[in-house]
């Protein structure tokens, strides 16, 4: 292993399974896939930590899959994070120029950096991210690291991404119950983003749809950078839900026919095709059409879809225009989805997977597992590194003075 080589243990702990990963990395998007592991989840509903001792028992149980138990001196652990309490504001943060001849310098881009940070965010919430945005040299808009241009005063702008402290220390909580240690969190969106998103995607407008078992992550970029994070506590368990509930039927069964004919398309499906599932009742059968499967799906989706901008119009102060939706997260493997989208959005619409990669297994292609390998390349981004915590999950009391990189390259 070289002298700048680390390895990460990633965590993805979701509602309906426990993902984790190990990896050697080198440097930017430049790692090793050293070993996966997954396991149901349990004592986590909607991304967030509903029993500590149960999701304590189901990471360890991934872990152990993954060949990772026990704490090793050299691991960096890392935990996706997701939920309703997830949150951002983009904030403006000024320094004068220090130099007499006006020459802006890297500490004047980091003075207004670390005061684009100081947005009052409330009592009990953690800041997650701290991401620059654009820059402002006596008004003049620049994307790209100011250094070097001649000006009085410098602005930072920076999208800030948080959470609910308690759900961080829970998460905390259960991470360490199960032998880990925790250097940081990771907002599952943001990673999402980085791993599926393409470059002229983020800069004509995209909006990023995270759909998991019980949240979808929204995301949304414009001009290249990203001016939205949140999620809404919905996923594919609601549509479990909806199928068990409409026809009347145990919730694996509905499960199991989401997976084997549910679909997004009419294209190709014969919707006539009937299907018969066990139920309670007299007769103990229900007898049913896959169009009738079919539409169960569509509202629950187009719901999901149009809460999402919702959501986006109300966190945000002006919303760019949007060209296009990618879709990631387990539900993104349904048959059709990139169809009912552009029905229900009215914009172009594509499934996010990860690129593929000499050094990431086949099994990384499947979009559930974009939020995990993406937090290997936002820990690789010294543009989008998590702000550390101390071990117990709370917020550090250090001052944030980040070198500058060149943003949107």
């Amino acid at each position: 292993m070289g002298k700048a080589d680390r390895t990460v243990i990633a965590i993805d702990a979701g509602s309906s399974s426990i993902r984790v990963l190990a990896a050697r990395m080198a440097g930017r998007a430049d790692f090793d896939v050293l070993a996966l592991g997954h396991a149901p989840s349990l004592g986590v509903k909607r991304g967030v930590v509903a029993n500590v001792d149960d999701a304590s028992y189901a990471i360890r149980e991934a872990l152990e899959d993954a060949g990772l138990e026990g704490q090793g001196p050299a691991d960096e652990v890392y935990v996706g994070i997701s939920g309703k309490h997830l949150a951002s504001v983009n904030n403006v943060g000024e320094a004068k120029v220090t130099r007499s001849d006006g020459l802006v310098s890297e500490r004047d881009v980091a003075r207004a950096l670390s005061a684009a940070k100081e947005a009052d965010l409330g009592e009990g919430t953690h800041l997650v991210h701290h991401i620059p945005r654009t820059f402002r040299i006596d008004g003049y808009v620049c994307r790209r690291n100011p250094v070097g241009m001649h000006g009085g005063t410098a602005l930072a702008e920076a999208h800030l991404v948080t959470a609910e402290e308690s759900a961080i220390k829970d998460l905390a909580k259960a991470v360490q119950m199960a032998g880990k240690e925790i250097d940081g969190f990771v907002a599952n969106g943001v990673a999402s983003s980085h791993a599926v998103l393409r470059r002229d995607e983020k800069e004509m407008g995209v909006l990023l749809l995270d759909i998991g078992g019980g949240t979808t992550d929204i995301v949304a970029y414009s001009e290249g950078a990203i001016f939205h994070t949140s999620a809404l506590p919905l996923g594919g368990n609601q549509l479990v839900n909806d199928i068990s509930t409409m026809l009347n039927t145990a919730f694996h069964l509905a499960e199991k026919l989401l997976l084997e004919h549910g679909t997004g398309t009419v294209e190709g499906i014969d919707m006539h095709q009937e299907l018969t599932v066990p139920c309670f009742g007299a007769t103990g059968y229900r007898r049913f059409r896959i169009q009738y499967l079919y539409d169960i799906i569509r509202l629950r989706l187009t719901e999901i879809f149009q809460l999402a901008v919702a959501r986006l119009k109300h966190g945000a102060d002006s919303v760019p225009a949007i060209a296009g939706l990618v879709i990631t997260g387990g539900v993104a493997n349904l048959p059709g989805i990139e169809q009912l989208a552009e029905r229900a959005m009215g914009v172009p619409a594509r499934v996010g997977t990860l690129p593929s990669q000499e050094y990431a297994p086949e099994t990384l292609q499947d979009p559930a597992y974009a939020s995990l390998i993406g937090a290997l390349y936002v820990l690789s981004d010294p543009l989008f590194a998590p702000v550390a915590p101390d071990r117990n999950g709370h917020q550090n009391g250090r001052r944030f003075l980040p070198r500058i990189p060149v943003l949107h390259t």
